[in-house]
């Protein structure tokens, strides 16, 4: 099996074809990411199609797969793609910006310091030289060279770390970055196996826990104890009694409820300002024509409240209305 690979570089559109281990076929499709080697990295690429041939040659072969589901499928995809197109980007880098950021494996390079330069021998080396090696000293357990690059004025010091590798001072090791962001794990309760309709001699509180999985057939450690509190040790006992049992599930993140939000609203008073600004935001609506406006206004000078009331007048109309908040205080 073949998979075409978009990957996150500058140019060009970023599609490459690798070829699939046997063992990793099966769990292969389109929107997983996967490790593969690029030139002397590794680096997370985004499946974008899988095929049974090719013509190409000399194929490299894919390191790892890195979900057990994909991120999108093949609609989105398409979406993506037009994105790509539109806007002139590499397929690989749009994929980077609209998935969650920090869950991609990075390859970089560490930097060890090999041995102490005699006198003579640092005479030898220049300003920017002596400062690598002053800093690989600083960090005996090794220093990225992004993070050298940091420190030294002097950028492109690729060639300087060669040479002193060349030269037994330092050591390059080239070593893969886990992720930013790890995925989310919950433990979830379910009965066991073994567990009859009628379980005998158990505490009220015991018997609260196996009604409410029997009743769900399971629930998160979490949910029980939003529903009755402290229950940790509870589940462990009917564990070791075989009567629960506890797993760890991925879960997914969710910016949780605020049920508060909108319950409570006051009514909005419009300035003199901004009832002129409404009232030639509604001649536009009530033409029914495209009405381009421009609202200027400060910061807090209340052109949220303008745009509020224009938009209920429009849904009084049974129209609809899209609003787009760059300011993420005002989001809720």
């Amino acid at each position: 099996m073949f998979i075409n690979v978009a990957v996150n570089i500058p140019s060009g559109q970023g599609i490459f074809t690798y070829t699939v281990p046997e063992e990793m076929a099966d769990a292969i499709c389109v929107g997983k990411r996967v490790l593969v080697p690029f030139g002397k990295r590794r680096i997370t690429g985004y499946i974008t199609e899988k095929t049974v041939r090719t013509d190409r040659e000399d194929l490299k072969e894919i390191i790892d797969i890195l979900d057990l589901e994909p991120l999108f499928d093949g609609d989105t995809l398409a979406f993506y793609r037009w994105m790509s197109d539109y806007y002139m980007e590499p397929l690989g880098k749009s994929l980077k910006a609209v998935l969650p950021g920090g869950i991609d494996i990075e390859n970089h390079l560490l930097i060890f310091p090999v041995r102490t330069p005699p006198a003579t021998e640092i005479k030898s080396l220049s300003e920017v030289q002596k400062t690598i090696i002053a800093e690989a000293f600083a960090h005996p357990g090794g220093i990225s060279l992004a993070s050298l690059k940091k420190k030294i004025p002097k950028r492109h010091i690729h060639k300087d770390v060669a040479s002193l590798c060349t030269r037994n001072l330092l050591s390059v090791e080239d070593r893969l970055k886990k992720p930013e962001v790890k995925a989310k794990k919950e433990r979830f309760v379910t009965c066991a196996d073994t567990v009859c309709a009628a379980t005998p001699a158990l505490t009220e509180k015991q018997a609260s826990i196996l009604c409410l999985v029997r009743e769900h057939g399971e629930m998160s450690l979490a949910g029980l104890r939003s529903t009755l509190g402290d229950v940790a040790d509870t589940v462990r006992r009917l564990v070791a009694r075989g009567i629960l049992a506890v797993t760890e599930k991925e879960v997914y993140r969710t910016p949780g409820k605020n049920h508060g939000i909108g319950t409570s609203a006051r009514p909005v008073f419009l300035t003199e300002e901004q009832g002129k600004a409404l009232e030639a935001i509604s001649r536009g609506i009530a033409s029914k024509t495209f009405s381009p406006f421009l609202l200027h206004g400060v910061t807090g000078s209340g052109k949220t409240e303008v745009y509020l009331k224009a938009i209920e007048e429009v849904l009084a109309h049974g129209g609809s209305a899209l609003m787009l908040v760059p300011e993420i205080g005002l989001t809720p």
